[in-house]
Protein backbone atom coordinates (compact mmCIF):
# COMPACT_ATOMS: atom_id res chain seq x y z
CA UNK A 1 0.00 0.00 0.00
CA UNK A 2 1.39 3.44 -1.05
CA UNK A 3 0.86 6.59 1.08
CA UNK A 4 0.26 9.74 -1.24
CA UNK A 5 0.57 12.94 0.36
CA UNK A 6 -2.98 13.11 -0.04
CA UNK A 7 -3.76 10.12 1.65
CA UNK A 8 -1.80 10.79 4.72
CA UNK A 9 -3.39 14.49 5.33
CA UNK A 10 -6.70 12.50 4.58
CA UNK A 11 -5.55 10.40 7.59
CA UNK A 12 -4.45 14.00 9.75
CA UNK A 13 -7.80 15.19 9.12
CA UNK A 14 -9.60 11.42 10.32
CA UNK A 15 -7.55 11.61 13.10
CA UNK A 16 -8.34 15.38 14.03
CA UNK A 17 -11.88 15.14 13.60
CA UNK A 18 -11.39 12.16 16.39
CA UNK A 19 -10.03 14.35 18.87
CA UNK A 20 -12.43 17.31 18.32
CA UNK A 21 -15.50 14.87 18.71
CA UNK A 22 -13.99 13.73 21.81
CA UNK A 23 -13.28 17.01 23.03
CA UNK A 24 -9.50 16.04 23.15
CA UNK A 25 -10.12 14.04 25.87
CA UNK A 26 -9.78 9.97 26.32
CA UNK A 27 -8.38 7.62 28.66
CA UNK A 28 -4.59 6.72 29.01
CA UNK A 29 -2.58 3.46 29.63
CA UNK A 30 -1.03 4.84 32.73
CA UNK A 31 -4.39 5.23 34.36
CA UNK A 32 -4.14 1.89 35.06
CA UNK A 33 -1.25 2.16 37.28
CA UNK A 34 -2.89 4.76 39.49
CA UNK A 35 -6.22 2.40 39.66
CA UNK A 36 -3.59 -0.60 40.62
CA UNK A 37 -1.26 0.72 43.00
CA UNK A 38 -3.25 3.76 44.25
CA UNK A 39 -2.02 7.58 44.59
CA UNK A 40 0.46 7.02 47.17
CA UNK A 41 1.96 3.66 46.63
CA UNK A 42 3.00 0.98 48.37
CA UNK A 43 5.94 -1.18 50.00
CA UNK A 44 7.23 -3.45 47.07
CA UNK A 45 5.62 -1.64 44.70
CA UNK A 46 8.50 -1.05 42.31
CA UNK A 47 9.27 -4.67 41.78
CA UNK A 48 5.74 -5.63 41.53
CA UNK A 49 5.09 -3.14 38.92
CA UNK A 50 8.30 -4.40 36.76
CA UNK A 51 7.04 -7.91 36.94
CA UNK A 52 3.42 -6.98 35.39
CA UNK A 53 4.98 -4.22 33.32
CA UNK A 54 5.10 -6.88 30.15
CA UNK A 55 1.51 -8.12 30.72
CA UNK A 56 0.60 -4.52 29.59
CA UNK A 57 -0.14 -5.25 26.32
CA UNK A 58 -2.10 -8.06 26.97
CA UNK A 59 -5.10 -5.91 29.24
CA UNK A 60 -7.88 -6.22 27.31
CA UNK A 61 -9.68 -2.81 26.03
CA UNK A 62 -12.64 -3.47 28.82
CA UNK A 63 -10.22 -2.68 31.53
CA UNK A 64 -9.91 0.79 30.52
CA UNK A 65 -13.75 0.93 29.93
CA UNK A 66 -14.38 1.55 33.62
CA UNK A 67 -12.23 4.39 33.76
CA UNK A 68 -12.99 7.98 33.59
CA UNK A 69 -12.03 10.00 30.92
CA UNK A 70 -9.03 12.68 31.45
CA UNK A 71 -7.62 15.78 29.99
CA UNK A 72 -3.84 15.23 29.59
CA UNK A 73 -1.99 18.70 28.81
CA UNK A 74 0.54 16.51 26.66
CA UNK A 75 -1.80 15.69 24.07
CA UNK A 76 -3.19 19.17 24.15
CA UNK A 77 0.16 20.58 23.20
CA UNK A 78 0.75 17.58 20.54
CA UNK A 79 -2.54 18.98 18.61
CA UNK A 80 -1.22 22.55 18.80
CA UNK A 81 1.89 21.70 17.51
CA UNK A 82 0.48 19.59 14.81
CA UNK A 83 -2.04 22.02 13.82
CA UNK A 84 1.21 23.85 13.22
CA UNK A 85 2.56 21.99 11.06
CA UNK A 86 -0.30 21.51 8.59
CA UNK A 87 -0.77 25.11 8.12
CA UNK A 88 2.82 25.03 7.67
CA UNK A 89 2.33 22.39 5.36
CA UNK A 90 0.03 24.58 3.46
CA UNK A 91 -3.61 22.77 4.73
CA UNK A 92 -6.55 25.49 4.18
CA UNK A 93 -8.38 24.20 7.56
CA UNK A 94 -9.69 26.73 9.61
CA UNK A 95 -7.35 26.28 13.18
CA UNK A 96 -7.23 29.61 14.46
CA UNK A 97 -10.61 29.26 16.87
CA UNK A 98 -9.24 25.34 17.44
CA UNK A 99 -6.00 26.89 18.65
CA UNK A 100 -7.27 29.65 21.02
CA UNK A 101 -9.13 27.02 22.94
CA UNK A 102 -6.39 24.61 23.45
CA UNK A 103 -4.07 27.26 24.82
CA UNK A 104 -6.89 28.14 27.20
CA UNK A 105 -7.28 24.54 27.98
CA UNK A 106 -3.13 24.16 28.41
CA UNK A 107 -3.37 27.65 30.60
CA UNK A 108 -6.74 26.45 33.01
CA UNK A 109 -4.36 22.54 33.55
CA UNK A 110 -1.20 23.96 34.40
CA UNK A 111 0.14 22.67 37.73
CA UNK A 112 -0.60 24.20 40.89
CA UNK A 113 2.77 23.29 42.33
CA UNK A 114 4.57 26.17 40.90
CA UNK A 115 4.41 29.89 40.31
CA UNK A 116 5.57 29.33 36.61
CA UNK A 117 3.97 27.13 33.58
CA UNK A 118 5.01 24.29 34.28
CA UNK A 119 2.50 20.49 33.27
CA UNK A 120 2.43 17.03 34.62
CA UNK A 121 -0.77 14.11 33.90
CA UNK A 122 -3.60 14.26 35.83
CA UNK A 123 -2.91 10.60 37.64
CA UNK A 124 -0.45 9.41 39.86
CA UNK A 125 2.36 6.93 37.98
CA UNK A 126 6.26 5.72 39.05
CA UNK A 127 6.95 4.21 41.79
CA UNK A 128 10.73 5.74 42.65
CA UNK A 129 9.22 8.47 43.25
CA UNK A 130 6.16 7.74 42.70
CA UNK A 131 4.11 10.86 40.82
CA UNK A 132 1.17 13.13 42.47
CA UNK A 133 -1.61 13.68 40.00
CA UNK A 134 -0.42 16.89 38.08
CA UNK A 135 3.05 17.42 39.55
CA UNK A 136 5.01 19.14 37.17
CA UNK A 137 7.34 17.17 35.00
CA UNK A 138 9.96 18.13 33.08
CA UNK A 139 9.46 16.32 29.83
CA UNK A 140 5.77 17.37 29.78
CA UNK A 141 6.45 20.71 30.07
CA UNK A 142 9.69 21.08 27.14
CA UNK A 143 7.23 18.95 24.80
CA UNK A 144 4.17 21.47 25.44
CA UNK A 145 6.61 24.39 25.82
CA UNK A 146 7.92 23.40 22.19
CA UNK A 147 4.43 23.09 20.80
CA UNK A 148 2.96 26.04 21.96
CA UNK A 149 6.38 28.33 20.63
CA UNK A 150 5.47 26.68 17.10
CA UNK A 151 1.35 27.59 17.60
CA UNK A 152 2.75 31.59 18.30
CA UNK A 153 4.55 31.61 15.30
CA UNK A 154 2.15 29.98 13.22
CA UNK A 155 -0.80 32.50 14.63
CA UNK A 156 0.37 34.67 16.28
CA UNK A 157 -1.94 34.21 19.49
CA UNK A 158 -0.33 36.04 22.55
CA UNK A 159 -1.49 33.70 25.43
CA UNK A 160 0.70 30.87 23.83
CA UNK A 161 3.83 33.00 24.06
CA UNK A 162 3.16 34.21 27.51
CA UNK A 163 2.64 30.62 28.65
CA UNK A 164 6.21 29.77 26.62
CA UNK A 165 7.81 32.59 28.84
CA UNK A 166 6.38 31.45 32.15
CA UNK A 167 7.55 27.88 31.09
CA UNK A 168 11.39 29.56 30.40
CA UNK A 169 11.13 30.36 33.80
CA UNK A 170 10.46 27.33 35.17
CA UNK A 171 13.38 25.81 33.31
CA UNK A 172 15.89 28.21 34.44
CA UNK A 173 14.43 29.27 37.96
CA UNK A 174 12.64 26.27 39.38
CA UNK A 175 13.66 22.71 37.78
CA UNK A 176 16.42 21.37 39.54
CA UNK A 177 19.30 20.06 37.83
CA UNK A 178 22.86 18.60 38.10
CA UNK A 179 25.47 20.56 37.29
CA UNK A 180 29.44 20.99 36.94
CA UNK A 181 31.84 23.34 36.21
CA UNK A 182 31.03 22.51 32.49
CA UNK A 183 28.02 20.14 32.30
CA UNK A 184 24.54 20.24 33.27
CA UNK A 185 21.68 17.84 33.52
CA UNK A 186 17.65 18.81 34.47
CA UNK A 187 16.58 16.35 36.42
CA UNK A 188 13.30 13.98 35.54
CA UNK A 189 11.39 16.63 38.11
CA UNK A 190 11.69 18.21 41.78
CA UNK A 191 10.98 14.80 42.99
CA UNK A 192 13.75 12.71 42.51
CA UNK A 193 17.15 13.24 40.94
CA UNK A 194 17.32 11.28 37.50
CA UNK A 195 19.67 12.09 35.03
CA UNK A 196 17.39 11.46 31.55
CA UNK A 197 18.78 12.33 28.28
CA UNK A 198 15.61 12.64 26.33
CA UNK A 199 14.77 14.91 29.41
CA UNK A 200 17.56 17.35 29.31
CA UNK A 201 17.55 17.49 25.14
CA UNK A 202 13.70 18.25 25.00
CA UNK A 203 14.25 20.92 27.58
CA UNK A 204 17.66 22.35 25.40
CA UNK A 205 15.50 22.14 22.28
CA UNK A 206 12.49 24.17 24.38
CA UNK A 207 15.43 27.07 25.80
CA UNK A 208 17.55 26.98 21.95
CA UNK A 209 13.99 27.56 20.07
CA UNK A 210 12.75 30.45 22.97
CA UNK A 211 15.80 31.97 22.90
CA UNK A 212 16.19 32.25 19.17
CA UNK A 213 12.56 34.10 19.43
CA UNK A 214 13.19 36.46 22.13
CA UNK A 215 16.93 37.22 21.22
CA UNK A 216 17.66 36.32 24.89
CA UNK A 217 21.25 34.45 25.38
CA UNK A 218 20.76 30.75 26.32
CA UNK A 219 24.26 29.51 24.54
CA UNK A 220 26.00 29.03 28.23
CA UNK A 221 23.13 26.54 29.52
CA UNK A 222 22.57 24.95 26.07
CA UNK A 223 26.74 25.09 25.78
CA UNK A 224 26.79 23.01 29.37
CA UNK A 225 23.89 21.09 28.51
CA UNK A 226 25.36 19.88 25.13
CA UNK A 227 28.25 18.28 26.97
CA UNK A 228 26.85 16.54 29.14
CA UNK A 229 24.62 14.38 26.56
CA UNK A 230 28.07 14.29 24.51
CA UNK A 231 29.83 12.54 27.22
CA UNK A 232 27.10 9.90 27.56
CA UNK A 233 26.99 9.27 24.57
CA UNK A 234 28.12 5.74 23.99
CA UNK A 235 31.06 4.71 21.22
CA UNK A 236 27.97 2.41 19.01
CA UNK A 237 26.39 6.25 18.97
CA UNK A 238 23.55 5.35 21.47
CA UNK A 239 22.01 6.86 24.50
CA UNK A 240 20.77 5.49 27.75
CA UNK A 241 17.32 6.06 28.93
CA UNK A 242 18.53 6.91 32.30
CA UNK A 243 22.24 7.56 33.00
CA UNK A 244 23.71 4.44 34.79
CA UNK A 245 21.40 1.78 33.36
CA UNK A 246 21.96 -0.39 30.55
CA UNK A 247 18.29 0.41 29.04
CA UNK A 248 18.39 1.27 25.44
CA UNK A 249 14.63 1.89 23.56
CA UNK A 250 13.89 3.35 20.50
CA UNK A 251 11.55 5.85 21.54
CA UNK A 252 13.51 8.01 23.31
CA UNK A 253 16.37 7.13 21.35
CA UNK A 254 14.51 8.89 18.85
CA UNK A 255 13.71 11.57 21.77
CA UNK A 256 17.43 12.59 21.58
CA UNK A 257 17.81 12.48 17.91
CA UNK A 258 15.20 14.88 17.12
CA UNK A 259 15.87 17.33 19.98
CA UNK A 260 19.81 17.49 18.95
CA UNK A 261 18.38 17.92 15.47
CA UNK A 262 16.46 21.00 16.31
CA UNK A 263 18.66 22.26 18.36
CA UNK A 264 21.99 21.79 15.15
CA UNK A 265 19.40 24.30 13.29
CA UNK A 266 20.35 27.08 15.74
CA UNK A 267 23.53 25.92 16.89
CA UNK A 268 25.42 24.35 14.04
CA UNK A 269 27.93 23.26 15.87
CA UNK A 270 30.29 20.43 14.35
CA UNK A 271 30.60 18.20 17.48
CA UNK A 272 26.99 18.46 17.58
CA UNK A 273 25.97 17.95 14.05
CA UNK A 274 28.87 14.87 14.43
CA UNK A 275 27.23 13.48 17.51
CA UNK A 276 23.22 13.67 15.58
CA UNK A 277 24.69 12.33 12.90
CA UNK A 278 25.73 9.01 15.11
CA UNK A 279 22.75 9.01 16.84
CA UNK A 280 20.74 9.11 13.74
CA UNK A 281 22.84 6.10 12.49
CA UNK A 282 22.60 4.29 15.60
CA UNK A 283 19.24 4.66 15.73
CA UNK A 284 18.47 3.36 11.92
CA UNK A 285 20.03 0.47 12.25
CA UNK A 286 19.11 -0.75 15.07
CA UNK A 287 15.41 0.24 15.51
CA UNK A 288 13.74 -1.21 12.42
CA UNK A 289 12.56 -4.69 11.06
CA UNK A 290 12.11 -3.62 7.84
CA UNK A 291 9.20 -0.62 8.05
CA UNK A 292 8.47 -2.31 11.72
CA UNK A 293 9.62 0.36 14.29
CA UNK A 294 11.49 -1.79 17.76
CA UNK A 295 10.83 -0.99 21.09
CA UNK A 296 14.12 -2.73 21.93
CA UNK A 297 17.48 -3.35 19.89
CA UNK A 298 16.58 -7.39 20.49
CA UNK A 299 12.74 -6.78 19.86
CA UNK A 300 10.46 -5.93 17.79
CA UNK A 301 6.45 -7.17 19.39
CA UNK A 302 4.73 -6.15 20.47
CA UNK A 303 4.89 -2.77 18.33
CA UNK A 304 3.81 -0.34 20.22
CA UNK A 305 2.02 2.71 18.70
CA UNK A 306 4.25 5.52 20.25
CA UNK A 307 7.18 4.23 19.17
CA UNK A 308 5.86 4.01 15.23
CA UNK A 309 4.56 7.52 16.18
CA UNK A 310 8.37 8.58 16.74
CA UNK A 311 10.02 6.61 14.06
CA UNK A 312 7.81 8.74 11.31
CA UNK A 313 8.79 11.94 13.80
CA UNK A 314 12.50 11.41 13.68
CA UNK A 315 12.65 9.81 10.67
CA UNK A 316 11.11 12.92 8.78
CA UNK A 317 12.93 15.54 11.05
CA UNK A 318 16.25 13.96 9.61
CA UNK A 319 15.40 14.10 6.04
CA UNK A 320 14.73 10.14 5.42
CA UNK A 321 11.11 10.55 4.35
CA UNK A 322 11.05 7.71 2.10
CA UNK A 323 11.75 5.60 5.66
CA UNK A 324 8.93 7.86 6.90
CA UNK A 325 6.65 6.69 4.42
CA UNK A 326 7.29 3.11 4.50
CA UNK A 327 6.69 3.23 8.59
CA UNK A 328 3.30 5.37 7.61
CA UNK A 329 2.83 2.99 5.06
CA UNK A 330 2.83 -0.11 7.79
CA UNK A 331 0.82 1.44 10.34
CA UNK A 332 -1.95 2.39 8.41
CA UNK A 333 -2.06 -1.78 6.77
CA UNK A 334 -1.76 -2.86 10.06
CA UNK A 335 -2.77 -0.42 12.98
CA UNK A 336 -5.71 1.89 11.56
CA UNK A 337 -9.31 1.52 12.18
CA UNK A 338 -10.18 3.18 8.81
CA UNK A 339 -11.96 5.77 11.09
CA UNK A 340 -9.40 8.07 12.71
CA UNK A 341 -8.57 5.64 15.56
CA UNK A 342 -4.81 4.14 15.97
CA UNK A 343 -4.76 0.75 17.67
CA UNK A 344 -2.49 0.55 20.59
CA UNK A 345 -0.19 -2.40 20.01
CA UNK A 346 0.36 -5.38 17.38
CA UNK A 347 1.44 -8.80 17.88
CA UNK A 348 3.24 -10.84 15.62
CA UNK A 349 0.45 -12.83 14.96
CA UNK A 350 -0.85 -10.06 13.07
CA UNK A 351 -3.97 -9.47 15.87
CA UNK A 352 -3.73 -6.09 17.68
CA UNK A 353 -4.92 -4.75 20.96
CA UNK A 354 -7.66 -1.78 19.21
CA UNK A 355 -7.77 0.36 22.80
CA UNK A 356 -7.40 4.08 21.56
CA UNK A 357 -5.66 6.50 24.35
CA UNK A 358 -6.04 9.23 23.61
CA UNK A 359 -2.14 10.67 24.36
CA UNK A 360 -0.47 7.50 23.66
CA UNK A 361 -2.19 6.68 20.36
CA UNK A 362 -4.03 9.43 18.93
CA UNK A 363 -2.24 13.04 19.65
CA UNK A 364 1.10 11.38 19.30
CA UNK A 365 -0.10 9.87 15.53
CA UNK A 366 -1.31 13.31 14.52
CA UNK A 367 1.82 14.96 15.75
CA UNK A 368 3.49 12.10 13.53
CA UNK A 369 1.04 12.51 10.35
CA UNK A 370 1.64 16.21 10.59
CA UNK A 371 5.30 16.33 11.25
CA UNK A 372 5.69 13.84 7.88
CA UNK A 373 3.26 16.07 5.80
CA UNK A 374 5.27 19.56 6.78
CA UNK A 375 8.74 17.67 5.94
CA UNK A 376 7.87 15.64 2.51
CA UNK A 377 6.09 19.07 1.00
Amino acid sequence: MSISRETALEIAHEVGLWLRQHDYEGLDPYQLDEKAFGARGFPLMRPLRRMLKPLHPLIPTGAFRRLAPVTIPKALGLVLGANASLQAAGDEQPFDEENRRLVERLAACRSHETESASWGVPYAWGSSPRYPPGYPMAIASAIIGLELLACFRATGIAEAFDLCSSTADYFLRTLHRWETQDKLCFHYSNLDRHRVPNVTAFVLAFLAEFGRETERDMSEVITKGLKYLFSIQRADGSWPYIEGSERVDGRHSGFVVQALKQISGIHPREELLDVVERGWAYYRRTFFDGPVPKWAPDRTYPVDIHDVAQAIITASVMGDIALARRVLEFVVATMYDGRGGFYYKLFSNGRANKTIFVRWNQAWMYRALAEFLLRSA
